[in-house]
């Protein structure tokens, strides 16, 4: 094992009970195998843009995983450990530049005003919809399929210009609202 001193890799004996629950650390020598690898750990994380914190966790989760299965069956443990914990961190890098790529689709949207515009019309619209009493959508969906109020007013029980009227207030309301709570 290396020497505790030269690492910053903590002794077995210095973790509490709790850190190792945290991170289901139960077997030692696997824990001690890490300690091992701990600095080349460390280069490979660093040598792949990611920093210290990210590499110790993907280690502890990688000696995690390996401590899960019957290590008296594997020959070489280091080699075995080492490619479990690469193999946490090619995960962690997908994952980032799966949100990095949606970070840049974000921004790119975001640049176009006319997105923006679009967006906060569609945000403004559903806010107006969701303020809506059941009858009001009603006149609302029949409105947006073409229907015009005469065509409405048997459908809905009422007249036309019972309609209109109560469409036309309805949305004066919600506009005013709309606007109060801005």
């Amino acid at each position: 094992m290396s020497d505790p001193s030269s690492s910053d890799w903590p002794h077995w004996n210095a973790l509490t009970p709790t850190f190792r629950a945290s991170f289901a650390l139960n077997d030692e020598s696997v824990y001690n195998a890490a300690g091992d690898l701990w600095e080349s750990a460390l280069k490979y994380a660093l040598s792949r843009n990611l920093d210290a914190s990210e590499a110790r966790e993907a280690l502890l989760r990688a000696v995690a995983s390996v401590s899960a299965h019957h290590t008296r069956e594997i020959r070489a443990l280091h080699s075995y450990l080492f490619k479990a914990y690469t193999n946490r961190l090619l995960r962690l890098l997908t994952q980032q530049k799966h949100y990095a790529s949606l970070e840049s689709v974000n921004e790119e949207l975001a640049s176009d005003p006319t997105v923006v515009e679009v967006m906060e019309q569609q945000v403004l619209l559903s806010e107006v919809v969701a303020r809506m009493d059941q009858e009001m959508r009603s006149i609302y969906e029949g409105l947006i399929l073409g229907y015009s109020f005469e065509e409405l007013a048997p459908k809905l029980g009422k007249p036309a210009n019972s309609l209109r009227s109560k469409f036309s207030k309805g949305v004066k309301r919600i506009a005013r609202e709309v606007r109060y709570s801005e």
